[in-house]
């Protein structure tokens, strides 16, 4: 009789450990953009020309169709205290695409299309798309905090969809707006799903070896049975005390707050199609120049971030927010389009940037996955409802009350300016740790070298130090 056993991870070095899971996040997220490209802009014209949506009805339909990713911290609770076949992440990142991959298909053979319909197969696309990048980011985060490297896995995280977008995702997006059928993208990206699915043995997970004779296996049943229990009972210790803390939940609104300020990104393509009266190819083409301004911002951030104090991660979303707004609100034209949508990616990707790596210095370790799961859930229940609000201010400052869609972008994009700057008021609320003038790069170091000391991921508490 065989059975299998677990075998400590620490077998893959952590280089390797670091280069594993960098692949695993560079070609995931290739594939994730692909599929980005085929059904972003195509199911955008959809809710506008099948099911004759407005702005502000299509944030509503982002709202639920973001129900999976407000639940990602228990998506990931789950995940690290009860194994599927075995494995924490990795059986769920194959659930994951499957789940992805069979809401496509179900969307590619539709001949009419209804809004409960789609809804429903969106939020199944959306589910396992959550669960998927959970269990992504749930590794990156824990590997990345024991290696020193988080910082490098997330600006691959970013990197590779703007260099894409720049070569060839952009065009491509305008292209199947345009050109191909609703059937055609579905399939196409329910191929890629399963594709992305057989990702899964680049995660970093416990090897598990065989024993054959009859005391071996009740020897590893024992001890897999007592191991269980253990890692059960630390996890739960783990989440208790990180519920406990208060800090944590100061940042969790701070973060929740900078996003909610009202968003026109649901409203952008109505405001670019019925106003500056862009074709789908140029829209589509657009997203060439913010991928100009995504790269020079990832390079800026990849080169300056080790020497920053850790209070820049801060400063920084606040600052960056802010300007974002300023250069929306400069597009009026092709060319405006262009040069400001492009500014206004750079200073978003830096947004984004101090965000996510203020929220993996939080993540206690072994609790990666809930943890930065309730912050990304954070993020995107914030980020629904800033749309919505975004959309619903779009709509009032403009036709709805007699004013031209010009008006309704201005004024709603000052609406979102102004209360981002009222968000500065959260900041001296913020942990100890968050206010440091230590250099984030000599920080990293430290808690590195502290790491490998104890042969234990430490604690990121320890940067309060």
């Amino acid at each position: 009789m065989t059975l299998m056993s677990n075998a400590p991870s620490s077998e893959i070095s952590p280089k390797n450990q670091a280069l594993r899971t960098a692949l695993l996040v560079a070609l995931a997220i290739f594939i994730t953009e692909l599929i980005g490209a085929l059904t972003g802009e195509k199911l955008a014209l959809l809710f506008k020309q099948e099911l004759h949506l407005s702005a502000g009805d299509v944030g509503t339909l982002h709202i639920l169709v973001g129900i999976p990713s407000y639940l990602q911290p228990f998506v990931g609770a789950w995940a690290d205290l009860f194994p599927l076949f075995g494995f924490n992440r990795r059986s769920y990142f194959v659930l994951g695409a499957l789940l992805d991959a069979f809401g496509f298909c179900c969307l590619s053979f539709l001949h009419t299309y209804h809004y409960a319909t789609v809804v429903g197969l969106l939020i199944l696309t959306a589910s396992g798309g959550i669960m998927l990048w959970v269990m992504t980011n749930a590794v990156m985060v824990a590997v990345g905090n024991m290696t020193g490297s988080f910082g490098r896995l997330q600006s691959t995280l970013m990197f590779v969809p703007a260099i894409m977008q720049m070569a060839f995702t952009s065009h491509l997006g305008g292209y199947a707006a345009e050109k191909m059928s609703y059937a055609t993208v579905f399939m196409l990206a329910a191929l890629l799903s399963l594709a992305r699915g057989s990702l899964f043995g680049l995660m970093v997970e416990p090897k598990r070896q065989a024993v054959t004779s009859s005391v071996q296996v009740d020897e590893a049943r024992r001890d897999s049975a007592e191991r269980k229990l253990q890692e059960r009972a630390k996890t739960a210790q783990a989440l208790r005390k990180a519920a406990a803390t208060q800090g944590l939940w100061v940042i969790v609104a701070y973060v929740f707050y900078l996003i909610l300020t009202p968003g026109l990104n649901l409203a952008e393509i109505y405001f670019e199609q019925d106003a500056l009266k862009f074709s789908p190819q140029f829209i589509g083409d657009l997203g060439i120049y913010k991928a100009m301004g995504a790269l020079v911002a990832i390079a800026g951030f990849g080169l300056f971030s080790r020497r920053l104090p850790i209070s820049a991660l801060v400063w920084g979303a606040w600052i960056m927010d802010t300007l974002g707004y300023l250069c929306q609100l400069q597009v009026r034209d092709a060319h405006s389009a262009q040069m400001f949508l492009g500014l206004a990616t750079m200073v978003g990707t830096i947004y984004g940037l101090c965000l996510y790596t203020l929220a993996a210095r939080a993540c206690p370790p072994g609790i990666e996955g809930t943890v930065y799961g309730l912050v990304l859930a954070t993020i995107a229940f914030a980020g629904t409802m800033s749309n919505k609000i975004g959309s619903s201010l779009y709509e009032f400052f403009g036709p709805a009350h007699g004013h031209t869609i010009t008006h309704g972008w201005i004024y709603g994009q000052w609406s979102g300016f102004a209360l981002t700057v009222v968000g500065f008021v959260f900041i001296p609320f913020l942990p100890a740790w968050t206010r440091s003038r230590e250099r984030m790069g000599d920080a990293a170091d430290r808690v590195k070298a502290e790491m490998a000391a104890s042969h234990f991921p430490a604690d990121e508490n320890a940067l309060a130090k």
